[in-house]
């Protein structure tokens, strides 16, 4: 049987200093051309979500270990970042782990701010690009659906976000 996986690799606020997020920030227009490179690495449907206090790439493959260490070789190529910078201020989830974190992104529970709202929106953009590049199928449209589900879920059942905060 050939399992495959959810894998992370990630980077946010709590991994690295602003002036590495910065530099690996991957701007919209930029996406699709990474992501058509991370498909050619034939890693099944990928999604990049970035924002100015983090940037993951969601992947589903067979072969997370190598894949993993494929796309940190290519974010180093296609951003002019040092390899090691990724191997210091990453981390790498997998399967029910990075889909609980991705229902806490979503939700503004894993935010700088805690409850945020504009990161759904954020997550929503990621996924509308991944779906106009043909690198979100099956797998990752069931997820990322019930991402937004969960998301909308906690903020009418709780009460996040109901006085939202600044970082300042």
């Amino acid at each position: 049987m050939n399992s495959a996986y959810l894998t992370l690799l990630g980077l946010n606020h709590n991994t690295a200093p602003v002036n590495i997020r910065e530099r690996m920030f991957i701007s919209e227009p930029t996406i699709p051309d990474i992501l058509t490179r991370i498909k050619s690495l034939n890693i099944n449907e990928s999604l990049i979500l970035s924002t100015c206090n983090r940037t993951e790439i969601y992947f589903h493959t067979a072969k997370p270990e190598s894949s993993v260490l494929k796309v940190k070789d290519l974010l180093s190529q296609s951003l002019g970042v040092s390899r090691s910078w990724l191997d210091d201020y990453t981390y790498v989830l997998q399967d029910e782990d990075a889909c609980r974190h991705l229902f806490l992104v979503a939700s503004g529970l894993d935010s700088l701010v805690i409850g945020e709202s504009e990161i759904l929106g954020q997550v929503k953009d990621a996924y509308r690009i991944a779906v106009s590049c043909n690198t979100s199928g099956f797998f990752l449209n069931r997820i990322f659906h019930r991402a937004f589900y969960v998301a909308k879920k906690s903020r009418t059942e709780t009460r996040i976000g109901l006085r939202p905060l600044s970082t300042s």
